[in-house]
Formats: structure tokens, C-alpha cells, sequence
């Protein structure tokens, strides 16, 4: 049974999820609407919703992980997060110097996918534990 701390952490991984959806609809906004290169200023101006949402994601689920909870969606958040850090730095960089790099962008979709795919795991899970316990199955 999970308790309250539990809750909370899940909640603000579900707050990561939506910062994290709502950054990618900025980004695709400020993509439609800029043909140029990403200057330092305008990547943070189109990515920073986005970096706020994996930040989130896996500040919750590395708390969850932390307090025991034994769940390969919260560990999949964690190491997708990591993967999706490394590669933003490496994106980041790779727009200052005016390059547009196919690589990182391929990386932070699977990056990107392995996120959403952990914060989904956590929820199959969840949900299937409370349909257990309202049926009484284990």
C-alpha cells in the first residue's frame, strides 16, 4: 500500500509529464515559427518548459526510488532522464555552434519516449494494484 509521500511523488511526476508535453508544444511552436538556427537565448526561450518537465519526472521518481518503492517504470523515468540531460547539453551545444544535429535530435525522441513510456508503467501499475486490492486479489 502505497502512503502519502507515495502519492505526492507520483503527483509530481504527473506534473513532470504535463510541464514536459506542454514544453514540447512550445517547442514546436517556436520551430513553426523560427527557420534559423537556435541562438543560447532562444533554446532556452523554446526548451525550458520541457527541461522543467524531465526534471520533475525524475526528481519524482528518483525519490520514489530512493524510498524503496520497487517500480521499473520510476527506474526507466530515472535512466531516460539521464539519457535525456546528457543529450540536451550535447543538443544545446551543438545549436551555439549553429550545427543542427540529426544525432541528439534522434536521442532525445528516444529519450523522450522512454520518459513518457516510465511515467505510463507507473500508472499500468498503479492502476492494476488498486483494481487488485478492490477485488481482493493480491
Amino acid at each position: 500500500m502505497t502512503d502519502g509521500s507515495d502519492r505526492r511523488a507520483e503527483r509530481m511526476l504527473w506534473l513532470g509529464v504535463a510541464l514536459f508535453v506542454a514544453g514540447r508544444i512550445v517547442d514546436l511552436v517556436w520551430h513553426a515559427t523560427h527557420p534559423e538556427f537556435e541562438t543560447a537565448a532562444d533554446q532556452i526561450r523554446a526548451h525550458a518548459v520541457v527541461w522543467l518537465g524531465v526534471l520533475a519526472m525524475v526528481g519524482a521518481s528518483a525519490t520514489a526510488v530512493q524510498r524503496g518503492i520497487r517500480s521499473g517504470g520510476h527506474r526507466l523515468v530515472v535512466a531516460a532522464g539521464g539519457l535525456y540531460v546528457a543529450v540536451a547539453v550535447w543538443h544545446f551545444w551543438e545549436h551555439t555552434q549553429l550545427r543542427d544535429p540529426d544525432l541528439p535530435h534522434l536521442l532525445l525522441t528516444v529519450a523522450s519516449v522512454l520518459l513518457i513510456g516510465g511515467a505510463a508503467w507507473v500508472a499500468v501499475v498503479r492502476l492494476r494494484r488498486r483494481g487488485g486490492a478492490a477485488t481482493g486479489a493480491g
